[in-house]
């Protein structure tokens, strides 16, 4: 009979033990396989020179395989901060956090102090870091941290931020430790490839640096070339945004900029004073340094720090010893924080760029003064034109007015006729006022007294004279004009206060044409380097460089046939430079256009001189009256007369001078026209005085008060402007036969 054996039912089995140093021999071996097939992967990525992102994003999954931590961040040390790269969510994907800054000196401890020369890595309560929260997550039970330093031939070049945020598992300080050789092993490579990328950075900056200064260099527009530099900073400097600023005297003037998104803008319509832009640009103005970083307040409250500041550079633009320009740069948008070792690559640049803003300007002033004379030429062109036509014009009026008024003087008129007469006179000094304005345009204007006036006062009339343009014109049209004024109580320009007045008011009604469908019309007065300074602003269409380039021109205009003559502006610039003052145009379409008058400055009015009409001034007179103009010599022999004067008529010097031969004795005064054929008025007064010194001389010309052609009229102790009322010519004749003679 065969034993039974025993049964295995109901039995447990149990495998040996494995040996433990097996066991962690093979874990050893499959972790150094992973991390030599990591590193292979960053060394492939960095040899195929792939962007340095590319590479940190390479490393990041590297420590997230190699680590077991269910998040992991790169951040690397640059520049006084730290810079986010890639990290992990509060779920465990991915997140781009590369706009991430935060200064070093906001995080505690500082990232050279979070981990030591020792261990290379530090495992902490949540608030191990205390600083902005790297992480940007809010958790309510927030997870033990881990910071692994990343070292490239002992230089902290980055750290490696891990938790368990989402499996809530502890840090394994094992691993951790572990990690140490790997991550300094991924440093090295991490460096490499930044150390490569700003290689390539700095020969692209290079090649766009020759590419730009040659530009600059070759470019004759000074807008073209400030453009040019702003852009430069951008390329070349590396910044998010940049503006250039002209320097003029002690002020500065913005050109072009950037805003708050890095798109270009126009910044042509700023102004400072240097000392309020910036205390510390007078250091740069005197030479005692080439650029400051300072902190300004920035508004955007996602790109600011915690006390509301970002650092703002600025770089002096220096030629031959001048400061020429600044130029300003900022990060504004991405918040990087730079040194001022960031800002040495722009000055060479801003060297070159200093002289080619020079040069520019030099060729603008030189335009500038082509075109002025170009001008001029086109207005004393037209100017003698209308001169004569005024001459002409004055001629007939000094007729029709002498008449008007003896007529209003006849005993036996009726009161209706008396009233015909008064609309003549009426007709003939708007016909005189007509004239007046063309001998503006011809610069031989009637009055050309220069007094010190209150420009306040004046523009003050003009507004009141305007009301019918901006107000009751505006309201028949269903819009409104607001008008805004910013004066001071006072200011006193040295000019003609009438013709002043004249140029306000055509800048404001051309302001309200510019408003078919209203706007504000802003009207200011100033006083600025020396000058005093009228201001018309519309808000209007506007006019592009090509119109603002011709609008001084004779007969150009913008307006519709039948509209408008061409001849406003161009009055206007002439009455502005006779004054020696010069007029601005600043516009941009559907923007509103800006004319900035400046006019010399008074410090006070002048006195105003007495004026005491003497009763019955001709009674006993003696006037020899030359006129070659048949009517012209009968209204004004007739207005003579009718106040006591004593007439005697020629038609040319040569029959007065035969007269006075005879009778120099019986004459008082000599009033004679300046235009007559043969011998002209200002030839005869010259004669007279060579040869009758007592005879007192007295000019009246319907070129207005300043003869053209630069003739001399010193012989003429008066010269009245045609047409001349009664009154006036009275009042000269009275004046010199109760004055004595300067010449006895």
């Amino acid at each position: 009979m065969t034993p039974q054996t025993p049964s295995d039912e109901g039995r447990t089995f149990r495998a040996a033990p494995p040996n433990p140093s097996a066991t962690e021999h093979s874990q050893t071996v499959a972790l150094l396989s992973l991390e030599r097939e990591c590193l292979h992967d960053v060394a492939v990525a960095v040899n195929e020179g792939k962007s340095l992102d590319e590479i940190l994003l390479i490393a990041r999954d590297a420590v997230l395989r190699l680590s077991h931590l269910d998040r992991v961040g790169l951040w690397l040390v640059d520049r006084g901060a730290l810079r986010g790269s890639w990290g992990t969510d509060a779920s465990g994907n991915l997140r781009d956090e590369r706009n991430h800054f935060y200064r070093i000196d906001e995080v505690s401890p500082r990232p050279h102090e979070l981990v030591d020369e020792a261990r290379g890595y530090v495992i902490g309560a949540p608030d191990f870091l205390r600083g902005p929260g790297l992480f940007n997550i809010a958790e309510e039970r927030p997870p033990a941290r881990c910071a692994i330093a990343m070292r490239a031939r002992g230089e902290l070049i980055g750290l490696i931020f891990g938790d368990n945020l989402i499996t809530g598992r502890p840090i394994d300080e094992c691993a951790i430790e572990a990690l140490v050789p790997f991550c300094e092993q991924l440093a090295l490579a991490v460096a490499n490839a930044r150390l490569l990328m700003e290689r390539e950075q700095l020969a692209r900056r290079q090649q766009r640096f020759m590419e730009i200064a040659a530009a600059i260099n070759s470019s004759p527009d000074l807008d073209t070339i400030l453009r040019l530099v702003r852009d430069a900073a951008i390329d070349v400097g590396g910044f998010d945004r940049a503006g250039v600023w002209l320097v003029e005297g002690e002020n500065i003037r913005g050109s072009w900029g950037t805003d708050a998104h890095g798109r270009p803008r126009d910044e042509r319509h700023l102004h400072e004073h240097l000392d309020q832009w910036s205390p510390a640009a007078r250091a740069l103005q005197a030479g005692q340094q080439r650029f400051y970083v300072e902190y300004w307040r920035t508004p955007y409250d996602d790109l600011r720090d915690e006390e509301g500041f970002i650092p703002h550079a600025v770089v002096a633009l220096v030629t031959h010893g001048e400061m020429v320009g600044l130029l300003s740069v900022d990060n504004l948008i991405t918040g990087r924080p730079f040194s001022e070792e960031d800002l040495l690559p722009l000055l060479p640049f801003a060297d070159q760029a200093a002289v080619a803003i020079r040069n520019a300007r030099l060729m603008q002033e030189v335009r500038q003064a082509q075109e002025a004379l170009l001008r001029t030429e086109k207005l004393r062109a037209v100017g003698e034109l209308a001169g004569g036509v005024a001459h002409n014009v004055n001629n007939v009026l000094t007729a029709v007015l002498g008449y008007a008024e003896l007529i209003q003087q006849d005993e036996d008129a009726t009161p209706e006729i008396r009233q015909y007469a008064r609309v003549i006179e009426r007709a003939a000094l708007d016909g005189a006022e007509i004239a007046r304005r063309m001998q503006q345009f011809a610069h031989t204007s009637a009055d050309s007294r220069r007094t010190a006036f209150d420009l306040v006062a004046v523009v003050t009339e003009a507004i009141a004279l305007t009301r019918p343009a901006w107000h009751n014109q505006a309201y028949a049209m269903g819009v409104q004009i607001d008008v805004v004024t910013e004066m001071p109580p006072r200011l006193y320009a040295r000019g003609n206060a009438s013709e002043i007045r004249e140029v306000a008011v055509n800048l404001m009604k051309n302001a309200c044409e510019a408003m078919p469908r209203g706007g504000t019309l802003t009207v200011k007065c100033y006083r600025r380097n020396g000058e005093a300074v009228l201001e018309v602003a519309d808000t209007g269409v506007g006019m592009d460089e090509q119109t603002q380039q011709r609008i001084f021109e004779p007969f150009f205009t913008t307006k519709a046939a039948g509209l408008g003559t061409g001849l406003g502006l161009a009055i206007t610039w002439g009455i502005v430079a006779h004054h020696q003052g010069h007029i601005n145009v600043r516009s941009e379409p559907g923007k509103g256009t800006t004319f900035t008058v400046h006019l010399p400055l008074a410090t006070q009015p002048d006195e105003p001189s007495a004026d005491r009409p003497q009763p019955d001034p001709l009674k006993n007179v003696c006037v020899l009256l030359v006129e070659d103009e048949e009517l012209v010599a009968g209204s004004i022999a007739r207005s003579l007369v009718a106040q006591g004067a004593e007439v005697i008529m020629t038609q040319g010097g040569n029959e007065a001078l035969a007269w006075l031969q005879e009778h120099d004795a019986a004459c008082d005064i000599v009033l004679t026209d300046h235009g007559m054929p043969g011998m002209t008025g200002s030839e005869l007064l010259a004669a007279v005085r060579a040869r009758y010194p007592a005879i007192r001389r007295v000019l009246i010309s319907g070129w207005g008060t300043q003869v053209p052609n630069g003739v001399d009229t010193s012989a003429a102790e008066v010269i009245l402007a045609k047409p001349v009322r009664q009154r006036d010519l009275t009042k000269a004749i009275a004046a010199l036969v109760r004055q004595p003679d300067a010449n006895q």
